[in-house]
């Protein structure tokens, strides 16, 4: 009778993780919200981030809950005429194994949507960058931008440009270097 017992709550984790991931994967909710689904902070941020969520969520719980089911299986059916003392240990291994396994997968799509998305739901971008002829790498992006600034710079007239006199500056300002130091200072 304790055999069945164990054997119920040692399946039922399993089971639902399959069930789960298949209605997660095959027909998620569809839109963000409170009550269905994945529902981390990241996952909510946007309609993206979410249907991402769902889909990798329910992948992994599906075959982790298939791998879990296998496992439990062999337990029960390799402990079904073992003494009940003797073979607690082995059960609750199952069972905290099931847990560890729930939590693995959760903080494991977090990390990916943390990856794949900012914290407002928008897909990050990775920039490919390309070598300047001083060394430094900048984006393609940046590199575009600064090919259409030198073509207006090109067309930049200098003779209608006001002459610089210098006058820009206070010849009687004052500046940090000229105060005295107070004591202590460095």
């Amino acid at each position: 009778m304790i055999w069945k017992i164990l054997s119920i709550f040692s399946l039922a984790v399993p089971v639902a993780m399959v069930a789960l991931g298949l209605i997660l994967w095959r027909c998620p909710p569809k839109g963000p919200n409170w009550l269905l689904g994945f529902r981390s902070r990241r996952a909510r941020a946007g309609d993206d981030s979410w249907a991402f969520a769902q889909d990798l969520a329910g992948k992994i719980w599906f075959c982790l809950g298939l791998c879990l089911l296998i496992a439990a299986l062999l337990v029960c059916h390799s402990l079904r005429d073992v003494d009940i003392e003797a073979s607690l240990p082995t059960w609750l291994l199952l069972l905290v194994g099931q847990i560890v396994a729930i939590v693995v997968v959760i903080i494991t799509v977090n990390i990916v949507l943390l990856c794949k998305f900012d914290r407002f739901g928008r897909r990050r971008v990775k920039r490919a960058t390309t070598d300047t002829e001083d060394g430094y790498e900048v984006s393609t992006e940046e590199a575009e931008e600064t090919e259409t600034a030198g073509e207006d710079w090109e067309d930049y007239d200098e003779e209608a440009a006001p002459e610089d006199t210098g006058e820009d500056f206070e010849e009687d300002a004052v500046y940090d270097d000229d105060l005295p130091m107070e004591d202590g200072g460095f």
